[in-house]
């Protein structure tokens, strides 16, 4: 509904369609910085905490993409915060939480970690308080797992089991149990992803990724138990559900839980400083300077973030394109495609285009007897790129490929 109101408002272009995860990406920053000031008082650590959020590639780049991963991270923290300052028991704060909790599951998928989370810590509550009742907790939680399995079976259901989408995430679901060499390997480049995500790439800054969240980690448990199950039980269930191939550790889809890494991150550099003594303590200010410079994402206040351009390609394959050539539409480009060319403001209008779906040979979704056709890819994969090139020129001559960034069209003929 809201990006449709910016549709209305502001046309349909690019902006309109960024301006809701833009808006979920700065309000996330504010969030996180409402709760870390209530527990870290020092400027220049609270300081610290936004960058690494702020500075962050992957940040930055899903606060201006026309994607649903910011506002799974606003929300997270929004979870968080109002946990932190509308208590369940108090008031009438039951409805309210009944009534928000299910609308996040059905804005957010992952909200369903954070609220288990916070219905754990509810049932601890009420176990340990005779004052406070288990019913409200139980119905709350009924209500939302009502919601869940309603959202489940009619919109993931489908996708959850569907063997293509198995495989693509077959490299980014966590093994527990790892039983071989492989596992172990890759199980350490997804927690080495999650290391470089709260830090940067280089070797010293994941080794300071994982003392600063080691540190936080004991320090919460020890000091501030709720606070503890707060933000570390939403990554352990999303890793108990990667296990079970439920949920995958791909970059853009554990966005949600990094904010809540970094607040362990910041209560780490914390205590660490707390701990030390002054020589420490200026080697502890000098990394976390050195990891802000290595964040990826600043340059990108200044200069362009683009992974794909679309709009340029199709502009050139309009300028070269015979009208009466069909266009098959990778999946991947599908969405970019439907929106240049049927509505945007300035759309395209190419007619005669088929949808190239998954593990689909494109000369099978093209008209009998075709002569010359084009093939458009944007936001694929170079495997995925040269995987259907190539199952096109088993009956059809490659005659021309141009490229623009992340985007490609390539035509073919008969010989």
């Amino acid at each position: 509904m809201a990006s449709k109101l910016a549709i209305e408002i502001g046309g349909v272009t690019e902006f309109a369609l960024k301006l809701l995860p833009l808006l979920a990406g700065c309000f996330s920053i504010i969030l996180m910085w409402w709760i870390a000031r209530i527990y870290i008082r020092q400027q220049w650590k609270l300081a610290f905490i936004l960058a690494l959020w702020s500075f962050s590639e992957i940040s930055v780049r899903y606060a201006t993409e026309f994607k649903q991963y910011s506002l799974d991270a606003m929300l997270t923290l929004l979870l968080v915060y109002a946990f932190l300052k509308f208590p369940f028991f108090k008031n009438k704060n039951s409805w309210l939480w009944a009534l928000g909790g299910a609308l996040a599951v059905w804005t957010s998928m992952p909200s369903v970690f954070v609220l288990a989370s916070i219905g754990f810590l509810w049932l601890m509550e009420a176990w340990k308080d005779e004052s406070k009742t288990l019913f409200p907790v139980l119905l709350t939680g009924i209500f939302w797992l009502g919601n869940f399995a309603l959202y489940f079976f009619t919109i993931l259901k489908s996708d959850a089991g569907s063997d293509y989408l198995q495989n693509f995430h077959g490299e980014y679901f966590f093994d527990l149990f790892p039983t071989d060499a492989a596992s172990l390997k890759k199980d350490w480049s997804l927690l080495e992803g999650i290391f470089r995500s709260v830090t940067d790439k280089t070797f010293i800054s994941i080794i300071f990724s994982i003392l600063l969240l080691g540190s936080g980690s004991f320090y919460l448990f020890k000091k501030k138990f709720t606070l503890s199950i707060l933000l570390i039980l939403p990554v352990v269930l999303t890793m108990l559900a990667s296990h079970f191939h439920l949920y995958s550790l791909l970059d853009r889809v554990k966005l949600f839980f990094l904010p809540l890494l970094i607040l362990i991150a910041g209560f780490g550099l914390e205590i660490l400083f707390k701990k030390s003594h002054k020589a420490l303590r200026v080697v502890l200010i000098a990394l976390a300077i050195l990891v802000v410079i290595n964040k990826d994402g600043y340059p990108y206040f200044i200069k362009k973030m683009e992974f794909e351009d679309s709009k340029s390609c199709l502009t050139g394959l309009q300028e070269i394109r015979n009208q009466d050539r069909p266009i098959v539409v990778h999946h991947d480009a599908y969405s970019a495609f439907i929106f240049y060319n049927n509505y945007h403001q300035n759309a395209f209008q190419f007619s005669n285009y088929y949808k190239l779906n998954w593990n689909q040979n494109p000369t099978e979704v093209l008209p009998d007897r075709t002569v010359q056709w084009w093939l458009f890819f944007s936001h694929t994969s170079p495997s995925d790129q040269e995987e259907a090139i190539q199952e096109a020129k088993q009956k059809y001559v490659l005659l021309k490929d141009e490229s623009w960034e992340g985007s490609r069209v390539v035509e073919f003929g008969v010989e």
